[in-house]
């Protein structure tokens, strides 16, 4: 068996990506690979601020003309190593790909799942710590309907029936809490492509005054059992009225709608656990200085 290693082109949308698409819905969401999955791939690649620069730097590891493995950043270091998990011998090669190709500021930093065995024997051999950092994913059972409150003088859209991108850009760059104003006059094309975020799980809560409130984001690919959340955001002075809830709720409701069984989300924010969250997956951040 010979493997390759083909470095992703300085190109977002291209047929790599679909090919990494595929392999992620396969062998993401499963196992050791749960905090990385085809939602947070897409999310990555459609993000405004990625720097296209860092995309040769993704390596896939090829079978033939399959992907049977995959280093990647998320926008920047750490890396995360996946793998078909009839390819784990292929770990310590990744290790070393992600040596060479992703050490930065004189240091690598790579997380690795806590069950892991394998990949942590690697990574202690080759010289990594493990830090006090690490990643928590949590998830939420979507078997039932998921019940909240919503004040009467709020009411709830989408960007499917909105198409609003002022106010869309507006409830991030405000709910993320950036100085100055909120860029105004964009168009749908003035943003990477996202191929599949469905902008009827794209769910905003509108205030009185027509501003959106708080907003969230879920992609759910119908072939799959789960929904990815990404991001969630309240404008300071509309917190404290249950509208995150209620928004998360919305949004995933209507992913259990077209065939999600759980929701799952990268975080360890009080907020979630406070909803219904539970967890789900940790990746601890291991270290080398080079």
């Amino acid at each position: 068996m010979k493997i390759k290693i083909n470095q992703y082109p300085q190109k977002r949308m291209c047929d790599d990506f679909y090919s990494v698409l595929a392999f992620l819905k396969h062998h993401a969401a499963k196992g050791y690979n749960k905090n990385w999955h085809w939602g947070r791939w897409e999310w990555l690649l459609g993000h405004s601020s990625l720097d296209e620069e860092t995309l040769p730097s993704i390596g896939m590891f090829m079978d033939g003309e399959q992907i049977v493995g995959l280093v990647t950043h998320d926008m920047d270091k750490p890396v995360y190593i996946i793998s078909n998990p009839q390819y784990t011998f292929l770990k310590a090669q990744m290790v070393d790909y992600t040596l060479k190709n992703f050490s930065k500021d004189g240091s690598c930093q790579i997380f690795a799942h806590e069950d892991d065995y394998e990949l942590v024997e690697v990574l202690k051999s080759t010289g990594f710590a493990q830090t006090e950092k690490s990643e928590t994913c949590l998830f939420l059972d979507c078997s039932e309907k998921l019940e909240y409150n919503l004040d009467e003088s709020f009411a709830i859209t989408d960007f499917h029936e909105s198409k609003d991108i002022d106010k869309f850009v507006a409830v991030i760059h405000r709910g993320f809490g950036n100085n100055g104003e909120p860029a105004k006059g964009l168009s749908i094309n003035d943003f990477p492509e996202q191929p599949h975020q469905d902008p009827k799980l794209t769910v905003f809560i509108v205030a009185e005054n027509g501003e959106y409130a708080a907003h969230c984001g879920v992609w759910h690919f119908p072939s799959t059992d789960f929904c990815y959340i990404e991001p969630v955001v309240t404008i300071p002075e509309y917190r404290g009225h249950g509208l995150g809830k209620a928004v998360v709720y919305e949004a995933v409701n209507r992913a259990v709608e077209i065939g999600a069984k759980k929701a799952i989300v990268i975080s360890n924010q009080q907020f979630y656990y406070s909803i219904g969250f539970e967890p789900y997956s940790i990746c601890h951040l291991w270290e080398k200085e080079v």
